[in-house]
């Protein structure tokens, strides 16, 4: 015996209501791919309207459908929407939503309001606030914190402010920026900030990329990278190369020797100060030469000793060419 069964299995599918507003008697309702349409009739009831979904392919125009056209539409229970769980809507359209918790892989929407105390991300929410409350320079404020005049990172050792104004309207006066780095401990330099602008080409010998342009007010508080050395004792035994230092202050004992460094920029200046009688021979190179002043150019000088060529403490300026040797 051959025995066949067919068995036609329809999927159930989500559905998609489409909230179409107040029930109109000069529309012909059709169920589409966009949707169910979803209307709204006025009654006596206490909410003063109920809710209809199509029920046929196509309704017939002028027939309400809590009138006769109500095989053609069925009546929406509360139930269905209010208290649907895992239920699956594609599209929800609602003039307010009120729920205590809200999941989603994706939120879109034309304005946001969250209530202060609210949390985002695990981002507090506050008056004109995301992030944490900001007082003073308090290191227990640790974080981010986001406010209308400025943005502000911190931990336990550094704070970075950004903004129209980055100072306590105690202070009265106002600031755009504030670095503060508290770290300790470590080896070596810390820093406050590292810019670094290049790729611009020149086209009249200066350097055109500029780190920082101050056109008005003043620099308070600028001091430069001063280094003491015992030039003749252990590990120089007479003779130093210049590191990131500006000023190098020599103490010697003896004759000793300054070399300074091998690929300068336009602009970098190097002191040399001395501070015992004894010459220092300041070495450049055949490419990198210094020249004292008028005279031609030389590979090396000497200088601060009384009994050298040019005697007393210099600074020099490389201008792209040569070192420039001058005076103090």
């Amino acid at each position: 015996m051959d025995l066949r069964l067919r068995i036609n299995i329809e999927l159930a599918k989500a559905t998609n209501y489409l909230i179409l507003g107040n029930w109109s008697d000069l529309i012909s309702y059709k169920l589409s791919d966009a949707g169910v349409p979803v209307v709204r009739v006025p009654d006596d009831t206490s909410l003063g309207y109920s809710v209809y979904a199509l029920n046929v392919a196509e309704s017939t125009v002028g027939a309400s459908p809590a009138g006769a056209g109500s095989s053609e539409w069925r009546l929406v229970e509360s139930a269905e929407f209010i208290y649907m769980q895992a239920a699956y809507i594609e599209r929800l359209q609602a003039a307010i939503v009120t729920a205590e918790r809200i999941e989603a892989l994706n939120i879109r929407t034309s304005l946001l309001e969250v209530l202060e105390g609210a949390k985002v991300g695990g981002f507090d929410i506050g008056s004109g606030r995301i992030g944490k409350t900001q007082d003073g320079d308090d290191p227990s404020n640790n974080g981010l914190s986001l406010y209308n005049e400025f943005i502000k990172f911190s931990n336990a050792y550094a704070s970075v402010f950004l903004g129209t104004n980055v100072l306590s309207g105690t202070t009265g006066t106002s600031a755009m920026m504030r670095l503060i780095n508290n770290h300790a401990g470590g080896y070596g330099s810390k820093w406050g900030a590292i810019i670094s602008v290049s790729g611009n080409e020149s086209v009249d010998g200066s350097n055109p990329n500029i780190a920082v342009d101050i056109q008005n007010g003043v620099v308070n508080g600028f001091r430069m990278q001063v280094r003491p050395v015992n030039i003749n004792n252990s590990p120089f035994f007479g003779a130093y190369t210049f590191g990131n230092e500006t000023v190098l202050v020599v103490y010697a004992s003896n004759t000793s020797s300054v070399t300074l460094p091998s690929n300068p920029q336009v602009g970098d200046i190097r002191y040399i100060i001395g501070v015992n009688n004894h010459n220092v021979l300041l070495i450049g190179s055949s490419s990198r030469q210094i020249k004292p002043g008028h005279v031609s150019p030389v590979n090396s000088v000497s200088i601060i000793g009384q009994s050298s060529s040019y005697p007393g403490s210099k600074f020099v300026i490389w201008d792209g060419n040569y070192w420039l040797l001058l005076s103090i």
